[in-house]
């Protein structure tokens, strides 16, 4: 053969363009691996600022993409079926029928640990719920007066306007009737019932099985890191209950209108019993579950879900406008910024997950973290959840892994915490661990469609195994509870831990348990007031019991002072006409001093400042609390009224209307 064809021979048995592609990656790895670190270096040349905002942007765009895809309809995406469907199988709907109250029970059997040292003082930060609990319970029993101010904490301090204090709650009328420990305690299990059956009937709207409906459930209402909380304190209970209940009533909202009203319902009862971070969390994801269901939703059938949001609005406002008012001031006045130290990893995440510490471990706990970081839920779960990535990804894995990847930490540019607190609002939450809140509720739909799937499309191997282990995880998280939760109130209550006998008039001591203090009659001057910061030990203008200085809770230089009326929202002194009275309390922008504003450019609450008011011509000295933005908040009440019958009238059937599109 000559050498000229031989060689077109073979250029003409080359290989194709196709078969490039794995040698084009090994040449891009080859690269990468040689150019990578240098490139990295270079990059870190770049100033801390300039990188910084290159970060945020590069966060806002991943932001747009997830807003793109929540406007977006595409051919796989689902709804919630019609409510009026029924269940899909004749088993199903024996199940409708004893399991929700089967599981009810379950939790209501966890107030027996929880209830089984009334006598106790609390555990953590009990203390700090026990105590608001008992100077609410005091102003009203004992003053016959709307709890506004509480002057036993830190020298006094806002009470109905305490964020995380929940007069306006299913807690007040039980501590009311029951006692402080008792009512507090039982409230938090009404709250646990409260959240398994919103989560209940989450997942049921999507799934229409009892038991799937039962497993996602018992998973968010009760998962070991909210027994663990429930261990704690009050402050995820009471918050996190109304999360699913939420979220539920927001994919509800175009139906009717009874569902825009239990919407805004909901708002209100999570801004009323306590704002806490799941509060946040919850009217965040409502949020955006909102805006999906306006895009889903038919084009004329839009003006409807807007009257309805109307609706919910308008129930919101109604039902805690002066909650809002009054609130969202106190909060100005502290404005803070946290830094976190949480810094984990996925095996970490995986280890909160399977770990469960016993009693012994969480009593002899020194530090907040065992409580911040637990979410226990077991191998089973975590085994179902990978089971259902088989049937394809959906929102609820979104919402797991978003909400663990926020958990995880924000010290690190990798962490997705780290960018969200450059914005309002998240600067102040630095336990960015309790995005696993929300992340239990996605996993429990995440279970919940296995469960659905094997019950009914399964054989009755499927069906039976399927409620085998939604039995298995009730007996696996009911039992942990009753394990842990008697720690809750281990706390003996000691002579040690009061700090003298019995008081009948306010005396101040320095440091010393909020709550037992106050079954004596005393108050705390370093006790735990978060907002007005962490740091107890630093200079404050209060004085108490054993200081030098000390000489009551209100005194004069030369002159006799007799208290003619004492109350925590208003005093009264006599003394001489123009005497100037020291007051052992935090003055503030609430005092009213003889009918006029005393303090009208403060805080509502100066720790660190004196309060000195002087007594008019006939040596009266009236001082009372109003609390700031109460008038706004009246407003806020008329204006919720208004827009509900707005809407109701909006909504009403017209003739030759069917109810469907009224």
């Amino acid at each position: 053969m000559a050498i000229g064809p031989s060689l077109l021979a073979l250029r003409r048995k080359r290989p194709g363009q196709g078969s490039r592609g794995p040698l084009g990656v090994l040449v891009f790895v080859a690269m990468a691996i040689f150019l990578g670190p240098l490139l990295f270096d270079l990059f870190m040349v770049i100033p801390w600022p300039t990188r910084k905002r290159m970060g945020q942007a590069v966060f806002l765009a991943l932001l747009g993409v997830g807003f793109r895809r929540l406007l977006s309809v595409r051919p796989g995406d689902a709804w919630p079926a019609p409510r009026d469907e029924d269940p899909v199988t004749g088993r199903s709907d024996r199940g409708c029928v004893w399991l929700p109250w089967a599981l009810q029970v379950a939790v209501a059997s966890l107030a027996l640990p929880l209830l089984s040292h009334p006598e106790n003082l609390g555990f953590g930060d009990w203390d700090y719920f026990l105590e608001k609990f008992e100077s609410i319970r005091r102003v009203i029993l004992d003053a016959h007066q709307f709890p506004w101010w509480s002057p036993w904490c830190r020298g006094g301090f806002p009470l109905a306007s305490d964020p995380q204090c929940g007069v306006i709650s299913i807690a007040t009328p039980l501590v009311l009737l029951l006692g402080t420990s008792t009512g507090l305690h039982l409230a938090a299990v009404i709250n646990l019932m409260i959240a398994v059956e919103g989560a209940r009937r989450l997942a049921w709207t999507w799934f229409r099985e009892p038991w799937a409906a039962t497993a996602a459930a018992l998973i968010y209402g009760v998962n070991g890191g909210v027994l663990v909380y429930t261990v704690a304190g009050y402050f995820i209970p009471m918050s996190y209950c109304a999360l699913p209940w939420l979220i539920n009533a927001a994919f509800r909202v175009g139906d009717r209108l009874r569902d825009g009203i239990g919407l805004g319902f909901w708002a209100a009862f999570s801004v009323l019993s306590g704002i806490q971070y799941p509060t946040i969390y919850g009217l965040i994801i409502a949020g955006l579950v909102w805006i999906r269901a306006l895009r889903v939703q038919p084009k004329p059938l839009r003006g409807r879900l807007l009257w309805h949001t109307i609706a919910a609005i308008g129930v919101g406002l109604a039902l805690s406008g002066w909650r809002l008012a009054t609130t969202a001031l106190v909060l100005a006045d502290f404005p803070r910024k946290w830094q976190t130290s949480f810094d984990a990893s996925v095996g970490d995440v995986l280890d909160w997950m399977l770990y469960r510490p016993g009693p012994a471990v969480l009593e002899a706990a020194t530090s907040t973290y065992f409580w911040e970081t637990a979410c226990y839920v077991g191998p089973v779960v975590l085994l179902l959840v990978l089971i259902s990535l088989v049937q394809g990804w959906r929102w609820w894995h979104t919402i797991t892994l978003l909400c663990l990847w926020l958990a995880i930490g924000s010290i690190r540019w990798t962490h997705a915490s780290y960018w969200l607190a450059q914005g309002p609002v998240f600067s102040t939450m630095h336990v960015v661990t309790r995005w696993r809140v929300p992340a239990m509720l996605g996993l429990g739909l995440s279970v919940a469609s296995v469960i659905a799937h094997w019950r009914t499309k399964g054989n009755a191997l499927h069906r039976a195994l399927a409620a085998g282990l939604v039995l298995i995880i009730a007996a696996d998280l009911i039992g942990y509870g009753h394990q842990i939760l008697a720690v809750a109130s281990s706390v003996e209550p000691t002579e040690e831990h009061f700090p003298g006998p019995p008081t009948p008039t306010l005396v101040n001591v320095e440091n010393g348990l909020g709550y037992a203090a106050m079954l004596r009659g005393y108050g705390v001057v370093r006790g735990y007031q978060p907002l007005l910061g962490y740091d107890r030990n630093r200079p404050t203008a209060r004085l108490w019991k054993g200081h030098p200085d000390y000489r009551g809770e209100a005194w004069t230089d030369d002159a006799p002072l007799s208290t003619e009326f004492w109350s925590p929202n208003r005093i009264v002194f006599r003394t001489k006409p123009g005497q100037r009275i020291q007051l052992n309390q935090n003055p503030g922008s609430w005092w009213w001093i003889n009918g006029t504003l005393a303090f009208p450019n403060e805080k509502c609450a100066e720790w660190t400042k004196p309060f000195e008011a002087q007594a008019d011509s006939q040596g009266r000295l009236e001082l009372e609390i109003v609390p700031k933005g109460l008038s706004l908040g009246w407003g806020l009440h008329a204006a919720g009224i208004a827009l509900v019958l707005s809407a109701a009238i909006a909504c009403r059937p017209r003739p030759g209307q069917t109810l469907l599109t009224a």
